[in-house]
């Protein structure tokens, strides 16, 4: 069950008068290409400068923005990106997991994209487990007589990104249009979220609700890596934050009124 906010914070009354002036104008042309385009638009949109050093926000409300997608599968939303603590993990680099469990690409190169999580092997045969007695998390690979230490994260690691990236966050999605070879965008909800159980997070960890994606290639001697980023499907939101408001950016009037 959502659970209400007792205290309408009057930041987020405002940020939300702004979303809902910027859902009234429709589809708004991207500002440039690629996944990040729908979050990029949207920042302008708002008049907030990105960082490549924090999470973009209004008045210390996380703006996150995401594709809507009706497949509740694909409808996964990023919580945050942390690459493994390399002095605890066997592979002690991107490189080196891409070089060692990645697959070859047609132009000659090789490529790790993927989901992870602690229910079951992947396609490459990697698997998520939680060392209780040490708090570490590991990303193992898994074959028929061998397991196999890839890449490893602290816990209290983990549960201080979370909470340094969403300690309140308003997650917006909108839907999209593509035209004469460009994407528009139109915001239409939103979800507003308080901090975060970082105890909760741990077990949705363990119990696969919470999941890993790996986006490394390497070509010819570069390598780059988007990720890891920790994922979760937006429908188990309420298992992660406690405090949720959803809205419909289009009919906002009584609460703005409150």
């Amino acid at each position: 069950m959502v659970e209400k906010v007792s205290v309408i914070d009057q930041d987020l009354k405002s940020l939300l008068s702004l979303m809902g002036n910027i859902s009234k104008k429709g589809f708004v042309p991207s500002v440039n290409y690629g996944s990040s385009s729908i979050g990029m638009t949207l920042l302008a949109e708002l008049g907030i400068n990105y960082s490549s050093t924090g999470k973009p926000n209004y008045r210390g409300i996380v703006v996150n923005a995401s594709r809507n997608k009706f497949s509740t599968k694909l409808n996964r939303v990023n919580l945050f990106a942390q690459v493994p603590d390399w002095t605890i993990s066997n592979c002690k680099s991107s490189r080196e997991i891409v070089e060692t469990y990645g697959y070859v690409t047609k132009d000659g190169g090789k490529k790790l994209f993927c989901t992870i999580n602690s229910k079951h092997n992947n396609s490459q045969n990697l698997r998520l487990r939680i060392d209780k007695s040490t708090e570490i998390l590991h990303e193992e690979f898994h074959s028929s007589d061998i397991v196999v230490n890839v890449a490893s994260w602290y816990l209290n690691t983990l549960k201080s990104r979370l909470l340094k990236t969403h300690p309140i966050t308003l997650w917006v999605q909108g839907n999209v249009l593509k035209k004469n070879g460009k994407e528009y965008f139109h915001y239409t909800t939103a979800t507003f979220t308080g901090p975060p159980n970082v105890d909760a997070f741990i077990d949705l960890l363990n119990l696969g609700t919470i999941s890993i994606d790996h986006l490394i290639s390497k070509k010819e001697n570069s390598v780059s890596e988007k990720g890891p980023l920790f994922k979760i499907l937006r429908g188990n939101f309420p298992l992660l934050f406690p405090i949720q408001m959803s809205f419909d950016l289009l009919n906002l009037g009584s609460f703005l009124r409150k």
